[in-house]
């Protein structure tokens, strides 16, 4: 492997061309532990990231949320094949038609066919899961549950209630009676309040008017309420990596099992599958896990993003490998692509696959994308300009504008485009569209998007 002196090197060269404003790189071998710090934790106070700062881990949080499910379902409280309504007769969402036959294996993953995004504020008293999943009545459905993969925020959130109703415990207090303590995480909380004990970092925003400019996010969390699918979780680098090698090792951690082998194999097999050219090479989703197909190898990780903040998991199990990577804002993906690449070539010969080219300006029947694309808080407009498809993004309700207006679309296939704005950190999304007359359309593994007006 690359040396510690080097690998150090490079991470600070690389963090300073991403304009991170402060990371934690941590790397567990069978050989131990290694962590590297750069930068600040705040911009405003200058205050120094250290290897024990803590970041918001934001989707992260999701396998965290489905290791807690299996070990309900170890203990014969439910199975991969209850529905909700089993557990939550309460649970509504705006078709009456699929969301009576939702299951806990299409929650964990993300098959279930909600909207996936779906962020309102429902309080900060113990009872804002319950009262998140009861505002979910007004989510609607993409598709049916099982038929495809959408990214689902709703899902896991929801689960977060499946946990508190069969423990009768609150989300939070099982996450540290059943994880965080067993595994010796020594700085890592979800409870906001809890921040005061550590030193935390806080999220950064790069200006869009102004690249060069980046800026202390003015929201540090999201709504708690949907705490289980990412919203406050919050550790260092070093805890992370106790999570993961947990998993590691089937389960166990100083001869206790966590969870049991069976179930830590089980949340690597493949559920769905995920449409091909998606970013990681992925190949589909298990029960809380991405799973990669890296130089014909299985990884399995996941990403989260919250207010300003990145975080990046990677376990090469056969190896084993597991690296980890915390950010506070700047090109957080840029950065996480250079260190990745390089580690993982350097350590076990892996290397991280590239998103196809996009390289055809038009194709047969691409007309029949042209029109409007919506969910809870994204619309995309595509229309075709000039023999060629252009995409525009708005944001609902308060939700981001993804890319700039009428920006260029080329094809990697028949049902795959990216964007060709030539910026490098925008043209990394792909769109993904739905075969035969298409009624959704993904951006990477993003939520699926329905066609509500086609124009073409």
């Amino acid at each position: 492997m690359t040396s510690m002196h080097n690998l150090s090197q490079k991470f600070n060269q690389m963090a300073l061309k991403h304009k991170i404003p402060g990371a934690v790189l941590g790397i567990q071998t069978s050989d131990g532990v290694s962590l590297f710090a750069y930068g600040a934790t705040n911009l405003d106070t200058g205050v120094e990231t250290t290897t024990d700062t803590v970041f918001q881990i934001g989707s992260i949080t999701k396998p965290h949320t489905a290791t807690l499910i299996m070990q309900l379902i170890e203990a014969g409280r439910c199975d991969l094949e209850t529905t909700v309504n089993e557990i939550i007769p309460e649970f509504r969402t705006v078709n009456d038609k699929y969301f009576r036959l939702i299951t806990l294996r299409h929650l964990l993953s993300h098959s279930s066919g909600l909207d996936g995004d779906f962020f309102v504020d429902s309080g900060r008293g113990d009872d804002n899961v319950k009262n998140y999943v009861d505002l979910c009545s007004s989510v609607p459905s993409l598709f049916g549950p099982g038929r495809l993969m959408s990214y689902c925020n709703v899902g896991y959130a929801v689960l977060g209630r499946v946990i508190e109703v069969l423990s009768g415990k609150t989300w939070d207090m099982v996450l540290r009676e059943r994880l965080l303590d067993p595994l010796g995480m020594q700085r890592a909380f979800s409870l906001p309040e809890d921040a005061l004990k550590y030193r935390c970092a806080i999220g950064h925003i790069t200006s869009r008017s102004a690249p060069d400019k980046i800026y202390v996010s003015k929201l540090p969390y999201q709504p708690f309420g949907q705490k289980a699918q990412g919203t406050t979780l919050s550790m260092s680098a070093e805890d992370l990596l106790r999570f993961a090698w947990m998993h590691v090792n089937k389960g166990q951690v100083s001869n206790r099992n966590i969870v049991a082998a069976e179930s830590a194999r089980h949340m690597q097999l493949q559920q769905i599958e995920v449409p091909p050219c998606t970013r990681d090479g992925m190949t589909g989703i298990g029960l809380g896990w991405f799973l990669m197909n890296w130089s014909d190898r299985q990884v399995v990780g996941h990403d989260g993003e919250t207010m300003g903040q990145y975080a990046f998991l990677r376990i090469l199990e056969e190896k084993p490998l597991a690296v980890v990577l915390l950010c506070n804002g700047g090109d957080a993906r840029g950065l996480y692509e250079s260190l990745f690449s390089e580690i993982f070539q350097s350590e076990a010969g892996v290397s991280l696959p590239s998103v196809p080219e996009a390289d055809l300006d038009w194709i047969s029947g691409a007309d029949r994308f042209v029109g409007r694309w919506e969910n809870l808080v994204t619309k995309i407009l595509i229309t075709q300009t000039k023999g060629q498809l252009v995409a525009s993004s708005e944001g609902k309700r308060g939700g981001p504008v993804l890319f700039p207006p009428e920006s260029p679309l080329k094809f990697i296939d028949d049902q795959t485009a990216r964007l060709a704005t030539g910026d490098e950190i925008t043209d990394r999304m792909t769109f993904r569209f739905t075969k035969g007359l298409p009624d959704c359309l993904f951006t990477g593994y993003r939520s699926g998007l329905r066609q509500l007006v086609r124009t073409g």
